[in-house]
């Protein structure tokens, strides 16, 4: 069981003008494991908010960002 709670994760150098964006890994990833929490977090300008791969019984609550991909993959 892991769990990431209340913390502001940015990437400050991002730009708005690269395009197409520059692929980082997930901000979060969950790989093979069970039990997983992400709970009252802000993710600035990751290029991938979340990544649950293999990973049953996740939960994610109140978890707000700006990514350039998709923010959430379950």
């Amino acid at each position: 069981m892991a769990v990431l709670k209340g913390v502001i994760i940015t990437y400050p150098e991002w730009k708005q003008t690269d395009v197409p964006p520059v692929p980082y890994p997930p901000c979060v990833l969950a790989e093979g494991v069970e039990d997983t929490g992400v709970f009252d977090c802000c993710l600035i300008n990751p290029y991938e908010g979340l990544r649950f791969v293999q990973a049953p019984r996740y939960l994610v609550r109140n978890v707000f960002g700006y990514p350039s991909w998709p923010f959430f993959c379950g």
